[in-house]
């Protein structure tokens, strides 16, 4: 065979195989306005301040939009075998209850979450 085609082979083979794909964006949460609160979901850690992507609630101000305060749900374990990408564990959803003075929330492991809004304890329900 030659060289050319060896080549050519190559790349043909290089090309069908499976590429080891970054995992998709997550979708984006709702925010939740509430008095004079607005309750978000940054996913990425340069948004959120942390060391993490996900796992983040941040609270503005429904007037001027600025953060209030903000707090870390839960703390991810990343291992160095693997791309921290494809650990992220993200927030997929939030809901104020009844009384709006606790959050909800869930991420896309199926773990659910209370923020006491108040005193900003958190809580694991599982």
């Amino acid at each position: 065979m030659s060289t050319k085609y060896c080549l050519f082979f190559i790349i043909s083979v290089l090309i069908s195989l499976p590429s080891h794909a970054k995992r998709k964006a997550p979708k984006p949460v709702s925010s939740i306005i509430s008095g004079n609160y607005v309750y978000t979901v940054p996913h990425w850690s340069h948004e959120n301040g942390t060391n993490q992507n996900g796992g983040y609630i941040q609270v503005l101000d429904t007037k001027t939009g600025n953060p209030i305060w903000g707090i870390q749900v839960y703390k991810t374990s990343y291992e160095q075998s693997q791309e921290s990408d494809v650990q992220d564990v993200f927030i997929t959803s939030t809901e104020l209850n009844f009384w709006g003075n606790k959050l909800k929330v869930t991420n896309e492991l199926g773990h659910i979450y209370t923020v006491d809004l108040k005193n900003k304890a958190v809580s694991s329900v599982e």
